[in-house]
């Protein structure tokens, strides 16, 4: 049965209504009988007593959840699949933070960008995971610390669910959305700050709802700290308010204090932070737009067919698939809310870069939260808008819901990542998070360089030296680096198709500019081969002989022989170049 109850949202008078009132709704005034027979009764009791179990359900679903979501993330990290691009980056920053250099990184100046992290993405909100690295020090804490937030968003959804369904099928959709996709990729996705605001997003709404302003404020804040281009989301949020409920002032607020501080970052505080000259936000994502948000603002606003034409491929549509149909499509009934994510959709599809606008990247994660509660206020609507299906179908529809999104969940992929599908799909390959003898090998790789020391990494094996002040992505500062070290065993070699963009992804470069590096390292004189074991290949930087070189080099020259008869499609990205090949797009 459907709930006809909701809560007294502070933007509405308290009222009686025929029809029930639904997420961000006033209901009308009016009157309702009351039912004095025992069915009721019966039912308010039936729904009294299912409460409880089925709030235990969520917790249970929500725990497991994050155990499971955590588990392959480890697993991922450990079995070399994620990069120092931003895994890796991230956890440097804060290691060099705690060591008294506030957000200093040595990766990103290889690659063209700033040192100071905040001169490339302005998030002071990132010294919010501080503390979880200090108790740990390991990209681990991270990783943990990101699946258990995306986690805890599983109650405040199903809070807001129960304003208006019964319990089970408010039970039945926080399940959906614990299986969308996209939730999924974003949490696998390395780490990223702003994941976070998949939760946030959630009891933002929580706080609207349960009229509590300053709370929602104090949120709201936080978010936009997380990254340059949150203030668009909050600023969209105060619009919501200011037309389509009753805080009209506040949400005017909102949306002018969330305008100007993006205008202080994107104006003031990116490039005072930005040590370079030659990193451009807009030049490297945005170059058909301007070079500023300000001719950005003036390209939309004068040739607004052809910046809607950027956005008219298939690959556009695939990522707007993949976040409304697990859905149903439901959140298009409620378009006052999808308003919210607008702009942070409409800034990744204008990407040039085009895991920007990829579903098995995390750059949706800001949006989910919203997209969620159009589905739900969607969902609400329906009974008015299809009473006759409501009637017929209405208390299987929640279980019609979760067994399509199921459907979803199995056979989603990343379009620009081939054969790349959430980890709990049968269709997944289980082999990439199949931990090896090779993998814990590199335990025994890292205790041979000193912490003090420098090192060229290959990038796939960057999160296991983050505690350290000169980290570079190999091939740079190979010629200086107190220690190079590189692995020639690829991590997707289990994977029969598109070998030669997973090897290529997996290095970060293609595959002929790998081997022409890893040979330069055996010809550099001022380096000696210190380990060779099972694809590992580490030089120092000092006088000695060494292990003999010849095996190696000859292992290295069969690899790449195989590697150059490899045919297809290689690593890059259509519509951006990068420094190193496509780096910077995950970021």
């Amino acid at each position: 049965m459907t709930s006809t109850k909701a809560l007294t949202d502070g933007d509405c008078p308290m009222a009686s209504t025929v029809e029930p009132p639904t997420v961000g709704d006033c209901p009308k005034t009016g009157s309702i009988e009351t039912p004095t027979d025992g069915t009721a009764l019966r039912e308010a009791g039936e729904e009294g007593s299912n409460a409880p179990v089925a709030g235990l359900v969520v917790i249970v679903l929500g725990l497991v959840f994050g155990l499971v979501l955590f588990g392959f993330s480890y697993l991922r990290y450990r079995t070399f699949k994620a990069h120092i691009h931003d895994l890796g980056l991230i956890s440097q920053t804060l290691w060099s933070t705690l060591q008294g250099y506030p957000f200093r990184n040595s990766i990103n100046p290889e690659i063209g960008y700033s040192a100071n992290y905040l001169g490339n993405h302005f998030s002071p909100g990132l010294l919010a995971w501080l503390p979880v690295y200090a108790l740990v020090g390991s990209p681990v804490a991270l990783l943990l610390a990101q699946s258990f937030v995306l986690a805890l968003g599983v109650w405040p959804f199903y809070r807001l669910c129960r304003d208006e369904l019964d319990p089970w099928p408010a039970a039945a959709l926080t399940g959906l959305w614990v299986i969308q996709p996209a939730l999924w990729f974003s949490g696998l996705y390395d780490f990223h700050h702003e994941t976070s605001c998949a939760t946030l997003g959630l009891v933002v709404w929580l706080c609207h709802r349960r009229d509590r302003p300053f709370l929602m404020c104090l949120v709201l804040a936080f978010m936009a700290s997380l990254k340059e281009h949150i203030p668009l989301l909050t600023a969209a949020f105060g619009v919501y308010l200011a037309l389509f409920t009753q805080r009209r002032r506040l949400g005017v607020g909102i949306a002018l204090v969330s305008v100007v501080y993006l205008a202080l970052v994107m104006g003031l505080f990116v490039p005072y932070f930005n040590d370079t000259s030659s990193h451009s936000y807009f030049d490297r994502r945005y170059p058909h737009l301007g070079k500023s948000a300000r001719d950005a603002l003036v390209t939309c606003l004068t040739h607004p067919l052809d910046v809607l034409g950027f956005m008219a491929t298939p690959r556009h549509l695939h990522y707007v698939t993949g976040l409304l149909a697990p859905w149903m499509f439901l959140p298009l009934l409620a378009p006052e809310v999808l308003l919210i994510p607008i702009p942070i959709l409409f800034v990744n599809m204008q990407s040039r870069i085009e895991v920007s606008y990829d579903l098995g990247f995390y750059h949706s994660d800001t949006c989910l939260p919203w997209i969620g509660l159009a589905a739900l206020l969607g969902f609400v609507r329906l009974r008015r808008l299809a009473p006759r299906l409501h009637r017929r179908w209405g208390p299987r529809l929640p279980i019609f819901l979760l067994a399509q999104a199921v459907f979803w969940h199995v056979t989603a992929q990343s379009a620009f990542l081939p054969g790349y599908r959430p980890p709990l799909s049968p269709l997944a390959d289980h082999r990439d998070y199949r931990l090896t003898d090779h993998h814990r090998l590199i335990d025994r790789i890292s205790a041979m360089i000193p912490r003090e020391a420098t090192l060229s990494v290959q990038t796939d094996l960057a999160c296991f030296f983050t505690n350290r002040h000169g980290l570079y992505p190999f091939p740079h500062r190979m010629n200086d680096a107190d220690f190079v070290l590189v692995d020639l065993t690829e991590p997707y070699g289990h994977r029969s198709e598109y070998r030669l963009f997973w090897l290529e992804y997996s290095f970060q470069t293609k595959a002929s500019v790998y081997c022409q590096s890893v040979r330069r390292l055996f010809e550099d004189p001022g380096l000696v081969l210190v380990a060779d074991e099972d694809g590992y290949l580490l030089f120092a930087r000092r006088a000695g002989k060494g292990l003999p070189r010849e095996p190696a080099l000859a292992r290295l020259e069969a690899r790449c022989r195989e590697w150059t008869r490899w045919t297809g499609r290689g690593y890059g990205y259509g519509r951006a170049s990068s420094p190193i090949d496509g780096v910077e797009a995950a970021q």
